[in-house]
C-alpha cells in the first residue's frame, strides 16, 4: 500500500506518506497522484499538499480529490494544476484518517 507512516489511536488509524505525481493523458498542465490503501470503514478525511523538490513553497492548486471505495482497497486520486514550468517534478504529501 502507498503510505510510509501509520499511527493508530484507539480504533482510528492515521496514514501518511509522499508519492510522486505524474503527467496524465491530456496535457502537461496537470499533475496527478494515485494512492492505494487498505479499505476504510467509512470515507476518510483527506488532507493533501503538493510541493516541488525543485523549489521552495507551493506553486500549484489541488483542484480535485477522488475517493474510490473498492472491495479490498481504497484508491484516492489527487489532481493539481501547477503554476510553474511543466518540467518541474511534483510530489504530494497525504494524511488520511477515517
Amino acid at each position: 500500500m502507498d503510505y510510509q507512516y501509520k499511527v493508530e489511536i484507539g480504533d482510528v488509524a492515521i496514514v501518511a506518506g509522499t508519492v510522486p505525481m505524474f503527467i496524465p493523458q491530456g496535457g502537461n498542465h496537470v499533475r496527478q497522484a494515485i494512492v492505494s490503501l487498505p479499505r476504510f470503514k467509512t470515507e476518510p478525511v483527506v488532507t493533501a499538499t503538493v510541493h516541488s523538490k525543485d523549489s521552495i513553497g507551493p506553486m500549484f492548486g489541488i483542484w480535485n480529490i477522488q475517493y474510490e471505495d473498492g472491495a479490498d482497497s481504497t484508491v484516492i486520486k489527487f489532481s493539481a494544476r501547477p503554476s510553474s514550468p511543466p518540467a518541474t517534478t511534483f510530489i504530494t504529501s497525504v494524511v488520511l484518517r477515517p
